[in-house]
């Protein structure tokens, strides 16, 4: 049952039904230095997704477009390409997120503006308006500028009410000067319509460019069961952070006052050692699509561990392992370069 949310949005879970995932195609000449390698790998994942659901994708160039659809080949579900300007492939963050709004989809377009300033963003902030210019999100639903800056990543929801957040990017104040904690709580509650928000105050991985977002720490797969990177080896870099997240985590609790079911994926044992330094490699930076779960793995010993964890913790779900080393190497993962767009309410 959910909430009748009347003239109020509502925010779905992400294990709820999805309509379509929308990427933005890596630019020949971005940050990745290996074109060919990410390339191969957005394929992978395209066609990961695809199988399940429709794709919408950006495309630097008509060049870049024709290469994709060629070599993607026929999937089972429709793809749209599109050509628009882009910065970077992390659709997560700077694509809209769609609530339900008055038996339909609303898409809340926020600001964008390279993660508190870190990297060049007018493009990736203006591509949700191109496609609206366009008319490409008539059969989506209405697009509204909410006015301030907020990520996908950095937020997660039951679908009932309650968000979950870290401190660290989302009350970040380069993002938004001269808004307090309390104003954010309002503008997430008017925007996503959101009623509880369990801050996080601890976690991070090392090579995260994102402040700690929450879609690599910690995730609700239902209203009762959170999973969440772990790192219980207390040799590795990430350990403190992790470990103050797991104990964090168990402080919390659902609406009904009764303690949240956890579930800890386990760390890599080698992928971050990175001759670029540490990688944020995050096993939930998962993706939850119809039914399946995408999982992402980093050629490391853990993804079969990791693997093996979420099949037992979540056995009504198919779960697809799918290669991310080539986008963690420019430290981001499998949800991070997706960003799904809900189904109308039934």
């Amino acid at each position: 049952m959910h909430r009748d949310s009347g003239s109020a949005p509502r925010w779905p879970a992400e294990w709820e039904a999805q309509a379509a995932v929308l990427l933005t195609w890596p630019r020949l000449q971005g940050d990745f230095a290996d074109h060919a390698r990410i390339h191969k790998g957005m394929l992978g994942m395209a066609r990961a997704i695809g199988a399940i659901v429709p794709l919408r994708i950006s495309a630097e160039s008509e060049e870049l477009r024709s290469r994709i659809l060629s070599e993607l080949g026929p999937l089972p579900q429709p793809v749209e390409i599109h050509v628009a300007p882009s910065n970077d492939v992390w659709v997560r963050d700077h694509g809209p997120i769609g609530v339900h709004m008055e038996q339909q989809v609303q898409l809340q377009k926020f600001g964008f503006d390279g993660w508190g300033g870190k990297y060049p963003a007018q493009a990736d902030n203006a591509l949700a308006l191109e496609w609206q210019q366009r008319g490409l999100w008539e059969q989506t639903g209405p697009l509204v500028e909410q006015g301030w800056v907020l990520e996908g990543g950095a937020i997660d929801t039951d679908g009932q009410g309650t968000l979950l957040a870290t401190c660290s990017s989302v009350l970040d104040p380069k993002r938004n000067p001269g808004l307090n904690r309390a104003d954010i709580e309002t503008r997430l509650r008017a925007a996503l319509g959101v009623e509880r928000i369990l801050w996080l105050e601890h976690g991070g991985l090392l090579g995260d460019d994102t402040d700690g977002h929450v879609d690599t720490l910690a995730r609700f797969v239902s209203p009762e069961h959170i999973v969440y990177q772990s790192c219980a080896d207390p040799c590795l870099p990430n350990a403190p952070a992790l470990q103050a997240l797991e104990q964090e985590l168990r402080g919390l609790r659902q609406a009904n006052g009764q303690p949240y079911r956890l579930t800890a994926l386990p760390h890599t044992l080698a992928a971050h050692d990175s001759e670029d330094g540490p990688l944020p490699t995050s096993y939930a930076n998962f993706l939850l699509l119809n039914g399946h779960l995408l999982l992402p793995q980093y050629q490391d010993p853990a993804d079969t561990i990791a693997l093996a964890t979420l099949q037992a913790a979540c056995p009504e779900l198919q779960i697809t392992p799918v290669d991310c080393s080539a986008l963690v190497a420019q430290y981001g993962s499998l949800h991070c370069a997706t960003m799904n767009i809900p189904a109308p309410p039934a």
